[in-house]
């Protein structure tokens, strides 16, 4: 009873400090991505310099190489932030674990829902949402085969768990290596034969992945006869979007509000390029940190105001979004 009460008493005590560990790459950048989650997160920290909340910003590397030296900011933070890559927030939260014997209360970043296990909450939009609601749409195809491609970290097994919930037509997994292409292509086209797919089921939507639709696409075109119906999620990006060879695809999509059109607009004009999905999932998420430390609200149970329209984070570690389908053309 006596620990119960001290952890409350700890738990009002962060909370009324209003303080927020930010953890991300702040030295050195491995990729634009994090480069823009950094611009993303100070943007959204500068819009709230006049409330009562600080934030403080902390390099992933350094933490976790000297994680004694953030002792006192780590006592403070009621709300942690952050990092993008499910690999670095597993790591953080074992570092934290190990040394400090505190798992910290964590929105993430990343849209992986395998995090939820481990104590922290998904903010960015779940694909395997999206691929819920996609699913009709490939059942409406007498005797489909869908070709699912599934690019590392992500386990097929987590995926499968969604698409063969109703039980119809065959599914097919195709795990890559997003850093090995040539070694993707020759284990695609084994998967081709294989299966002679007419439907692609498309979560993810980085360059090498639109390389290997591409090679999908010319390839049971020419070879099979068949195009294939594409089926994609809101993590597809520009190339992916304005690709022609993707004419008629349906994906679903979670598009921006006039508050994320503002957003940007300000982000162009500050850094001088669009953002990329997970620069507005890191814009959002610190808004959500900061307006849960004005208002006391705890991670269940709340709906919030973002780029992408209101979101909803529930007890069960869910943040819904209001999904739409949308046909390229």
């Amino acid at each position: 009873m006596l620990i119960l009460l001290l952890s409350l008493l700890l738990q009002t005590s962060l909370y009324a400090q209003k303080h927020i560990g930010v953890f991300l790459h702040k030295n050195t950048f491995p990729s634009l991505a994090d480069k823009q989650v950094f611009q993303a997160t100070q943007l959204a920290c500068l819009e709230h310099e006049n409330a009562d909340v600080t934030c403080h910003f902390i390099d992933l590397e350094e933490f976790c190489a000297h994680p004694h030296d953030f002792k006192d900011v780590l006592l403070q933070t009621a709300v942690w932030i952050g990092p993008r890559r499910s690999e670095e927030a597993i790591k953080l939260l074992q570092t934290c674990k190990r040394v400090f014997k505190i798992t910290p209360p964590i929105l993430s970043f990343s849209n992986n829902p395998s995090l939820k296990k481990l104590g922290a909450r998904p903010i960015g939009p779940s694909p395997l949402m999206e691929i819920a609601l996609l699913m009709p749409t490939a059942y409406e195809h007498f005797s489909h085969r869908v070709l699912v491609f599934t690019p590392r970290p992500w386990s097929a097994a987590t995926i499968a768990a969604v698409v063969t919930q109703a039980q119809q037509g065959s599914f097919y997994f195709f795990t890559y290596d997003s850093n090995d292409l040539a070694n993707a292509t020759k284990q695609l086209h084994d998967a081709l034969k294989q299966c002679s797919p007419n439907v692609f089921l498309v979560p993810f939507g980085d360059n090498t992945t639109l390389q290997l639709m591409s090679e999908a696409l010319a390839f049971m075109t020419k070879k099979v006869g068949i195009k294939p119906l594409i089926l994609g999620t809101s993590a597809w990006n520009d190339e992916f979007l304005n690709d022609v060879s993707l004419r008629g695809a349906i994906r679903s999509d979670i598009p921006l509000t006039t508050k994320g059109k503002k957003f940007v607009k300000t982000f162009q004009k500050l850094f001088h390029e669009k953002p990329l999905s997970v620069a507005i999932t890191a814009y959002d998420t610190t808004h959500i940190a900061i307006e849960m430390l004005q208002n006391g609200a705890q991670c269940s149970d709340y709906t919030f105001q973002t780029c992408r329209g209101k979101i909803e984070l529930t007890r069960e570690g869910e943040c819904l979004y209001e999904i739409k389908l949308q046909k390229l053309k």
